[in-house]
């Protein structure tokens, strides 16, 4: 009896989870589509790193990481990601729906107006992590980045952490 309706009752789900991973696939093409194009626009001026060759190597393919974050609404000026360089070779901020990131290559400067990143829709954000700078022996440098509030509204981001060979480590705070 209860096994039945087990087996009936995951069959019902069952198609919802097929279409739910093929839209999560889809996605995961589209977002490694989008790193592609980003890394062969750069690695003309760093193609001794072989940076999309990094990328593509088995070992750092399984390191990858997409990350759907989420803030509650905070008042404006709110630090909702403090100050931190990621670790990874690449971060690709593929989807914001509120502006408040900012980028600075000097991790100790003072944040400016024009240290935040425009959050137009369809625009992919990408920034270099530490690992860039381990990869190139610091020709590359990691950048700095944090989230302040800007609307007091709930902001929610699609971030895409790609990864090299070699061990992984945390978000390094600067």
């Amino acid at each position: 009896g209860s096994k039945l309706n087990r087996i009936a009752s995951a069959h019902k789900w069952w198609p919802k989870f097929l279409r739910w991973n093929e839209d999560a696939t889809n996605l995961c093409k589209e977002v490694y589509v989008r790193l592609e194009e980003f890394v062969t626009r750069i690695e003309g001026s760093y193609p001794e790193f072989g940076l999309l060759e990094q990328l593509r190597k088995p070992e750092a393919m399984r390191k990858h990481v997409l990350r759907l974050l989420h803030y509650d609404p905070q008042p404006v000026g709110a630090i909702l990601a403090s100050r931190h360089n990621d670790f990874s070779l690449l971060t690709l901020d593929l989807l914001t729906t509120e502006p408040g990131l900012w980028v600075k290559a000097d991790p100790k400067a003072e944040i400016e107006e024009s240290d935040f990143v425009s959050d137009k829709r369809g625009h992919v954000v990408g920034f270099f992590g530490r690992k860039a700078e381990e990869v190139t022996s610091g020709r590359i440098k990691g950048m700095c980045h944090g989230v302040i509030s800007r609307a007091c509204k709930p902001r929610g981001a699609m971030i895409f952490f790609a990864h090299g060979p070699g061990p992984m480590g945390p978000s390094c705070p600067s």
